[in-house]
């Protein structure tokens, strides 16, 4: 394990000084400098104290671990370094904004020491399993993040996905699963992020003034966010504007660029919104996050879950368009957690690693923009430990998550935002589950049918009544063969019911929907599901699919109902689209997106 040196290394960074212009025979003019501050708001239920012992660390946690700061170590350069973490909606608030989580020492080596233990094979047993290029691929280490030391597909008969029904268990929101009203009152803690987070810049153009002595020329902030803490994000970034003088960017006489926004699938609602709801309680169900992004943030990167639909997970998007060319929104596969992190390894049936492709591709491009970040290959020769949580253990035959996500990607394509892309991504899921389906109920009639072959009539010259009187035709040999053969064929059944037997809920849900009047989307799945003909899809799809979309512990987190059940399968994500017209503040400059200079850094962090 690294010492705490080797940490404060990793979190830490070296920027150019910035040259003072002068005359020699004269006193040095004093120099102008730069603060650098990000903040990272996590999402729902999540806590980096709390998700460092549990090793489920969302990817917002992760990357604000591998964010440099002067309070670590101590940087000698024109640019002062901060970072900030707020804590989920639903936790408890750390009013330090991260500094107070242990990073050092026990904490975090007890962190690091679960994510190794999830990589369950070593690389000799991999090496045995795969196949000859993958082995060459794994045990090469052409890339340090991508270990692969848990061949996913080894073992699997047919199809993993007969491992897919995940353990019942509830995310934070099983508090509120069955309780709406419930939800709509845990927003109550956002003024008190929003209130902190502002104050901090506050506080720190201060102490940058005091500790430094000279003027602060320029504030450049970058955010981060997932889930409803993306929604506090986009709030808190347009409260930075709202602070400046009127039609400005001047922020206590300094001038603030918002130089990027990394946005992990964002959603501001619990539900659909209800005028009667809204009218009841004096707390609306949404967060505000002020409609569009603001205008004036430089670049932006927002990866939506592609496969995620909960009502408490709908879609909030930040309003691309033509006048934001900095602006990048895009559909990723997964859920809401296989997009943002946080689940936990005993809580799903493969792998828990699509996240991490998310990961990886908003560091590259907060990189990019400016954020100062090391690069990979740097953040791993500083400090392996810190490094960690980038860390890819989990393969199929040599490809890891982002292999597989870009794989899915090039077959399904559909990367825009749209009621179109959502629905094309869930036909793939459809078609996937009535492959299963077929499999299913075919195996299931065939032991069906093999345990009433074997089972013994109570009348006849192998019956019970005949063997028991000793008249039985046959042996007891062929009687011992054939009770042998019947039990393992129960075992067996109850094996495959145990596993699949949730795809019956899938049939009776389809069946429910279809003798209703469903709408047009949901229509286009029941097509799916009865289509005659069984549609194959393409391998990298259904590996996809298999072993790292987590669908099933999705599904658990839908409200039971005494009434008719909640659709869970058959149903597409909803999103919002922002108004520009009721966007707070400054309009995107389409003027000043484009006239950017490239960033020097371009050549992105993986170096």
């Amino acid at each position: 394990m690294s010492t705490t040196n080797n940490l404060d290394r990793a979190q830490s960074v070296s920027t150019k000084a910035s040259s003072c212009a002068g005359n020699q025979k004269k006193a040095v003019l004093p120099c102008e400098t730069t603060l650098q501050l990000s903040f990272f708001f996590d999402g729902f239920g999540r806590n980096l104290a709390s998700d460092l012992k549990e090793d489920c660390l969302s990817n917002v946690a992760r990357l604000f671990l591998a964010h440099p700061d002067d309070k670590i170590k101590k940087s000698e350069t024109a640019e002062k370094i901060r970072r900030f973490y707020i804590s989920g909606l639903a936790t408890e608030f750390d009013a330090t904004l991260g500094g107070a989580v242990e990073l050092t020492g026990a904490g975090l080596e007890g962190a690091i020491s679960k994510a190794k233990d999830s990589a369950t094979k070593s690389p000799e047993d991999t090496a045995k399993n795969s196949p000859l290029d993958a082995v060459k691929d794994v045990l090469t280490g052409k890339k340090w993040w991508e270990s692969l030391l848990n061949n996913l597909k080894i073992g699997n008969v047919i199809t993993g996905a007969i491992k897919a029904a995940a353990p019942a268990a509830l995310d934070v929101f099983a508090i509120t699963r069955d309780n709406e009203i419930t939800a709509t009152y845990l927003k109550t803690g956002v003024d008190t992020r929003l209130e902190a987070a502002f104050k901090v810049v506050e506080d720190t153009l201060e102490s940058a003034k005091a500790e430094t002595g000279v003027p602060v020329k320029r504030v450049a902030v970058s955010v981060f966010g997932f889930d409803f803490g993306a929604s506090l994000a986009r709030a808190f970034i347009h409260k930075l504007f709202e602070e400046c003088d009127p039609g400005t960017t001047t922020l206590k006489g300094v001038k603030l660029e918002v130089i990027f926004a990394g946005l992990f699938d964002s959603v501001d609602r619990s539900g659909e919104s209800s005028i009667v709801l809204e009218y009841l309680i004096p707390i609306v169900n949404t967060v505000d996050d002020g409609e569009c992004l603001a205008g004036p943030v430089k670049s932006a990167l927002h990866l939506v879950a592609a496969h995620e639909c909960q009502d408490t997970r709908r879609s909030r998007l930040i309003g691309t368009g033509t006048s934001t060319p900095k602006w990048e929104e895009r559909l990723v596969p997964g859920t809401s957690y296989d997009v943002g992190g946080g689940l936990k390894k005993r809580d799903v049936p493969h792998s828990t690693e699509l996240h991490l492709a998310s990961l990886h591709e908003m560091y590259q491009a907060a990189y990019r923009a400016g954020v100062p970040f090391l690069t990979l290959n740097e953040l791993h020769e500083a400090d392996a430990d810190a490094a960690e949580f980038f860390v890819l253990n989990d393969h199929i035959n040599g490809t890891s998550a982002i292999g597989a996500s870009k794989d899915y990607m090039s077959n399904a394509g559909n990367k825009k935002v749209s009621a179109e892309g959502f629905l094309a991504h869930r036909r793939l899921y459809i078609q996937r589950l009535r492959g299963l389906w077929e499999l299913y109920r075919g195996q299931h009639k065939a032991y069906d049918d093999a345990e009433e072959r074997l089972q013994r009539p109570i009348l006849g010259k192998q019956g019970s009544i005949a063997r028991a009187l000793g008249m039985s035709s046959e042996s007891d040999a062929d009687a011992a063969k054939r009770d042998q053969a019947l039990k393992q064929t129960q075992q067996d059944k109850a094996a495959l019911r145990k596993e699949l037997s949730w795809l019956e809920e899938v049939d009776r849900e389809a069946w429910r929907l279809k003798t209703s009047f469903p709408s047009g989307p949901v229509k286009a799945l029941l097509d799916e599901w009865y289509s005659p003909v069984t549609k194959p899809l393409s391998f990298d799809v259904e590996d996809l699919l298999e072993f790292y979309v987590n669908d099933q512990y999705m599904v658990q987190q839908f409200p039971q109902t005494l009434s008719t059940p909640i659709p869970k399968y058959f149903r597409v994500r909803e999103f919002d689209m922002p108004s520009l017209n009721k966007t707070k503040g400054m309009a995107p400059d389409y003027l000043e997106q484009t006239m950017r200079k490239p960033s020097t850094r371009s050549s992105g962090a993986s170096t």
